[in-house]
């Protein structure tokens, strides 16, 4: 997908203010994407949290979280679902939870809907990466990878984003790569875990 075909899929994608998150990053495209990218995983985090927070009526975490994917939004354009969030922040500063019960699974459907719609514009362009040849000193460092996230073993899992980054991948499998480190970073090995599996082929 050319540059600018990917640019109408963003701009189509409805709930998002593209002029207003490129204002953010100095009109800078390339920055914006990666932050949508980067989006799409916080709200996968996100989900999962503010659920476990709310069934333990945990209101200083829920808000907490709240608060990031709230700053999250707002940094790309995404204004209206910043704006539930800031309500959701709201009622967890008092104490709120019968709002929070309440509003929480609107607010989540919306959540996903919109990464869907965000992946969905991406996922023409990935296509036409076609397959990404791994040299082969890569498998080994995502196979140890894998088994650090398995075990929750976070010093493994630093030595094996160390690794990658010794290894200096470029073009599409520095892409990738960058993806992996994103999502470690938010704890997200799920999501590690799903583009090492694409990238080794299953």
């Amino acid at each position: 997908m050319s540059q600018n075909k990917l640019w109408e899929s963003i701009e189509r994608i409805e709930g998002l203010s593209v002029q207003a998150g490129l204002d953010r990053v100095s009109g800078q495209r390339e920055d914006y994407q990666t932050l949508l990218q980067m989006v799409t995983r916080e709200i996968e985090k996100c989900d999962k949290n503010l659920q476990k927070f709310l069934a333990a009526g945990d209101m200083h975490n829920f808000r907490i979280e709240v608060h990031g994917i709230k700053g999250s939004l707002a940094n790309i354009g995404a204004m209206e679902l910043s704006a539930k969030a800031l309500e959701l922040e709201k009622a967890s500063a008092q104490e709120d939870t019968a709002f929070c019960a309440a509003n929480l699974p609107g607010f989540l459907e919306a959540l996903q809907g919109f990464k869907l719609r965000i992946t969905e514009a991406f996922a023409q362009e990935n296509q036409n990466h076609g397959p990404i040849a791994l040299p082969p000193e890569f498998p080994p460092v995502f196979e140890k990878l894998t088994a650090a996230f398995d075990k929750m073993d976070f010093l493994a899992v630093d030595e094996g984003i160390e690794s990658l980054d010794t290894l200096n991948p470029e073009g599409p499998l520095k892409e990738e790569t960058e993806k992996i480190k994103d999502a470690v970073l938010t704890m997200d090995f799920d999501g590690a875990k799903k583009v090492i599996r694409e990238l080794l082929g299953g």
